[in-house]
């Protein structure tokens, strides 16, 4: 058995056969297809993922099956242009290509991004071209939609027709009425990707972007009190997301520092190992600079600005890497009370699926986003505006302490960690199951007595038909009736406000 491909034959011969095989509904003519399966795991061979790939490989024996562990071979990818070569071959006698992929802090990981990344640096994308994709992932729910927007549209960029698309949970695969689901999806997907007709894409082409910011220069530093700045960037000295980095920093007075990615000592990404689950001490431990940056440098700082450069749909896997380094706080808030900035380079206003990661990801991390700045203007002058006013707004929202509401993003992100780490994920994730305790992030509903007493009694009284029809009569009224209170109890005598 090589590294990056696994023998479906010997496993097949090992596997318990899955009941309801046989009743399976025909194909009409059955097609045999050749399916390479790229896989984006770093934990390659354990992969979680891969486990419904074999799954749907035992439902439809009709069709061959050949695992890549992409995410586990790109440093011999990226080292040896005959083997991305050979992979790209593959994937041109294939007849078609399942992306599978688990979920990292809100898109593949690091090193499967880099595989994107590296199949453009060489030329490779015509291999893809006309192939019929599958995307499959798995995770607990949480933001796969845009890792799967992020595969979608760099799958449809490569002019490839995505058949089907599947979000796995960690554990579906041990339900009966899962089983049945998944199996369900690879009929209809592995039809459709037979029939010879893609279908058309859904995400629109990525704009061209040549632009490269150079500040004007001047203007009197924002005083700040005395805060303290973070910056981090994957911009290289010379490049135009380096030059806003730097010139926000010139507009802040406080004490400040920029960290560049580029030459932060990173060993290596998360390897998916959990073993910061019980004590949220990384596996890498101090061996290089990344801790330092969340748990020393970033705790420390009041504001804090991610400076990023678009690269295809997302930052680039460099940034990617240090973002999934993250996870030594596993599923816990590392921003609480932080003001944060974006500064990026390129057409974000062309990638909702970017703005929406960035705030997601500090709604659940308990920063407020104060400020967004692009270079979208090609305008020097508008450009340096804009990164004073996000200065300016950053300093004024922490002296105040200021931070919006959370949108869904934040809400609903929060409340599915929150499910989990009650439930299945407690264990490994021990650290987090303190830390959701000490900080009452345990906020289940059923624990509002008041509120279930209340709804008791009302429940009860609605079934008496004239409290029925008083109710009814003016629900509107009642909804804001415990605001207006509010208001009225506000108001100066006079009736003014």
């Amino acid at each position: 058995m090589g590294p990056g491909l696994f023998n479906f034959g010997t496993f097949m011969a090992h596997s318990l056969d899955f009941v309801g095989h046989a009743l399976r509904a025909p194909l009409g003519k059955e097609v045999t297809m050749h399916i390479l399966v790229l896989g984006g795991s770093p934990k390659g061979e354990s992969s979680l993922t891969l486990r419904y790939v074999r799954f749907l490989a035992l439902k439809f024996p009709e069709h061959s099956f050949e695992e890549l562990h992409v995410a586990t071979s790109i440093r011999t990818l990226e080292r040896d242009g005959d083997a991305l070569e050979a992979l790209a071959a593959k994937v041109q006698a294939a007849d078609a290509v399942i992306f599978a992929f688990p979920l990292y802090v809100c898109l593949v990981h690091a090193d499967y991004k880099r595989f994107f990344e590296l199949v453009e640096e060489r030329g490779l994308m015509e291999a893809f071209s006309g192939k019929p994709a599958l995307l499959l992932s798995s995770s607990v729910h949480w933001f796969d939609h845009t890792a799967l927007e992020y595969v979608r549209g760099m799958a449809e960029d490569w002019g490839m027709g995505i058949c089907g698309v599947y979000s796995a949970a960690m554990r579906d695969l041990t339900k009966a009425e899962e089983r049945a689901r998944i199996e369900s999806f690879g009929r209809i997907a592995f039809k459709r990707a037979a029939s010879g007709e893609l279908p058309h894409r859904e995400t629109a082409p990525r704009p061209a972007w040549d632009y490269a910011y150079t500040p004007r220069g001047g203007g009197v530093p924002v005083a700040s009190g005395g805060l303290k700045l973070l910056i981090v960037t994957d911009g290289a000295p010379g490049s135009g997301i380096r030059a806003m980095a730097e010139r926000f920093q010139t507009l802040f007075d406080g004490t400040s520092e920029l960290v560049d990615l580029n030459v932060l000592p990173m060993k290596g990404g998360c390897q998916g190992c959990i073993r910061c689950g019980l004590d949220n001490q990384c596996i890498y431990g101090d061996s290089d600079g990344v801790k330092a940056v969340y748990r020393e440098k970033l705790r420390q700082a009041d504001i804090v600005v991610w400076a990023y450069a678009i690269r295809d749909r997302y930052w680039s896997a460099r940034a990617k890497t240090f973002i999934d380094r993250r996870f030594l706080d596993t599923h816990q808030p590392n921003a609480v009370g932080k003001q944060v900035v974006y500064l990026v380079s390129g057409p974000l206003s062309d990638h909702a699926n970017l703005r929406q990661i960035m705030v997601g990801m500090e709604e659940f991390g308990g920063g407020h986003l104060a400020a967004v700045v692009t270079d979208e203007s090609r305008d020097a002058v508008v450009i340096d505006g804009a990164i004073r006013g996000a200065v300016e707004r950053a300093v004024e929202c922490h002296q105040a302490g200021y931070e919006a509401p959370r949108t869904f993003l934040g809400v609903a992100g929060a409340k599915i960690f929150r499910d989990e780490i009650w439930g299945p994920l407690r264990f490994p994730f021990v650290g987090d199951h303190r830390y959701y305790k000490a900080h009452g992030l345990y906020d289940f509903p059923q624990r509002q007595w008041g509120i279930r007493l209340k709804n008791t009694l009302l429940r009860a009284l609605v079934l008496l038909p004239p409290v029925r029809r008083a109710i009814l009569a003016d629900m509107k009224s009642h909804m804001v009736q415990p605001l207006d209170g509010v208001l009225a109890s506000l108001r100066r005598p006079d009736g003014g406000s």
